[in-house]
């Protein structure tokens, strides 16, 4: 399962955006349907019993407290989309991320997608974030 794994870093290409994000915390009943009618559309809505958190620029954060009451929300976030040919079959790839920026001390959230995962790492760290994310899908030993 490790050649399966290092083949797949080999293969992953990191792409930062360079749009500051904000993570939003919605309460339960609150209207998705506006939410997902925003231009752009979030990167992401998830949602729970006790409400939902969507994930989108943080420029539309105006916007989307003009759609819906916004219960909190936290940000700058900077996000990395980690493109691979992902193998669902391979154990470990989101680990090996998340003990890279543990590593230097770095929090993130992180989404799966079918084609992506997506890393979001607050604003102020994101230089940091990339160097990690770099040294990791190039097999640097500093990792």
């Amino acid at each position: 399962m490790f050649d399966a794994l290092q083949q797949l870093f080999t293969a992953t290409r990191v792409r930062r955006q360079e749009e500051p994000y904000a993570v939003c915390r919605l309460q339960a009943g609150v209207p998705l349907d506006r939410v997902m009618q925003l231009q752009p559309p979030p990167l992401c809505v998830c949602v729970e019993p006790d409400g939902a958190t969507v994930f989108l620029p943080e420029a539309e954060l105006p916007a989307l407290q003009n759609a819906v009451t916004v219960a909190e929300h936290d940000g700058p976030w900077t996000v990395f989309g980690l493109h691979a040919p992902f193998d669902f079959g391979v154990t470990g790839y989101l680990a090996r991320v998340c003990e890279a920026l543990a590593a230097r001390d770095i929090p993130l959230l992180s989404l799966a997608t079918y084609r992506r995962d997506f890393i979001l790492v607050p604003g102020a760290r994101a230089d940091e974030a990339e160097e990690a994310l770099d040294a990791l899908v190039l097999g640097s030993p500093h990792n």
